[in-house]
């Protein structure tokens, strides 16, 4: 994205208005922000003209990817050697969300160069008509005019790329991180006005300079901020008809002990809760708990289905609106502590000698014990006898099967019966 200032223009010592100063998209400003020499540099534009080098390997990257099989693993693969994946799915989210009325079939500019990685990536240029700006609702849907096939070439390359399952569910998650972060009303009201504030001062004197109407400016502003805080909703039924979803529902999260640490939504880094946004149903996404300094994550709290709920990163497949937290334990805290995980628990966690591991059965059964470190590899069997009806105890002493104590890590206590396998994650944690 170009950097831009306004300025005041006089010619011939007479006022001339309020203009916009901006880089050039070119050859050198690739130089300069990418770091690579301008003779390395293939810049086209609108799929068809040479601004800068050669053509002949974006052809060839167009003929590979209408070549591939999207159904295949390797699909993928081929893509991202020859795309920069996150750079396209940011550069589509936004021309789709600030509803870009010169574009697809217009202000296409595509770039690589051999001395950075070959990629190619879009660049983003010339919105003058988005934000409601030409007068377009906050209800208009982009992507059924622009995503038409007929639409571009580029269209065609973007939907084909689309075919590829794992490209397109991570477009979808992006896009709703996207809206769930930087588009998020507040943010581009903020962004809005300090733009105004930056040219408001001048604006009275242009506007006598050239003989147009303030108040047509100010209705141009307001129509603007009107599609920022109505565009969110809109979208999500756009992406929802487009890719054929049932919904988009919203997801609560939240932490049980203030500055604990952290949760990781998608590419969505979050510190501060509670928290909410709104992701799509069909569309698998990824929740990953980070402790804090002097804190261990102990589960997950949640009214969904979890395989395991002590895991760290989860899956999630929204059905409804949800809500979960994650629980954090200061790591000198948990000593006095029991956590149940589907009947089975280990405590201390983390532990420094030993490890009370209780089990639920509930009837005499035949069971296994076992502590596995985790590649899966078996370090010691605490028992393969019988286990009593309610609750059976163990001690582990945080020693192998030749007596070696093992080391500070994350190990797993795993009990299998005949019926199923429950797995507890334990820490092993000396000073």
């Amino acid at each position: 994205m170009a950097k831009y200032r306004p300025y005041v223009s006089f010619l011939n010592g007479r006022y001339w208005g309020l203009y916009d100063l901006r880089e050039k998209l070119d050859e050198f400003y690739l130089s300069k922000n990418y770091h690579v020499s301008p003779e390395s540099i293939n810049l086209i534009d609108q799929d068809e003209f040479i601004m800068y080098g050669r053509i002949d390997e974006y052809d060839d990257m167009k003929s590979k990817i209408f070549g591939c099989d999207m159904s295949t693993a390797e699909s993928y693969k081929t893509i991202d050697s020859l795309v920069d994946i996150e750079n396209l799915i940011d550069y589509l989210s936004l021309e789709i969300y600030c509803n870009n009325m010169d574009w697809p079939w217009n202000n296409i500019k595509v770039w690589n160069s051999v001395n950075y990685d070959g990629k190619w990536r879009w660049m983003l240029h010339d919105l003058d008509w988005t934000f409601g700006y030409m007068g377009a609702l906050p209800s208009y849907d982009v992507m059924k005019d622009a995503f038409k096939p007929d639409t571009s070439r580029f269209t065609k390359l973007f939907l084909k790329i689309l075919e590829n399952k794992q490209v397109r569910e991570r477009f979808i998650n992006k896009f709703a991180d996207l809206m769930n972060s930087v588009f998020l009303p507040y943010r581009l009201n903020n962004l809005l006005d300090s733009l105004v504030e930056g040219i408001e001062p001048e604006m009275q004197r242009h506007i006598d300079k050239w003989g147009i109407s303030y108040q047509k400016w100010q209705d141009k502003i307001s129509s603007m901020r009107n599609f920022i805080n109505e565009r969110a909703g809109w979208q999500r039924e756009h992406i929802v008809k487009f890719f054929n979803l049932d919904s988009s529902y919203k997801i609560a999260l939240n932490i049980n002990i203030k500055g604990a640490g952290k949760i990781k939504i998608n590419t969505l880094d979050i510190s501060v809760f509670p928290w909410e946004g709104y992701y799509f149903n069909k569309i698998p996404f990824t929740i990953h708990a980070i402790p804090g300094a002097g804190y261990a994550f102990s589960g997950w709290k949640t009214s969904m289905t979890l395989n395991d709920s002590t895991a760290p990163e989860q899956t999630i497949n929204l059905l409804s609106e949800s809500s979960i937290t994650a629980n954090f334990d200061k790591i000198g805290d948990t000593a006095n502590r029991e956590f149940w995980s589907n009947n089975l628990s280990c405590y201390p966690n983390p532990f420094k000698d030993k490890i009370i591991i209780k089990a639920i059965v509930e009837k005499t059964q035949k069971a296994e014990i076992e502590i596995q470190n985790l590649l899966g590899q078996k370090l010691k069997t605490i028992t393969t006898d019988f286990l009593s009806s309610g609750i059976n105890e163990f001690t582990w002493d945080g020693t192998n099967e030749t007596g070696n104590t093992v080391g500070n890590g994350i190990y797993l206590c795993i009990l299998t019966t005949n019926k199923n396998k429950l797995i507890y994650k334990i820490i092993k944690f000396c000073n």
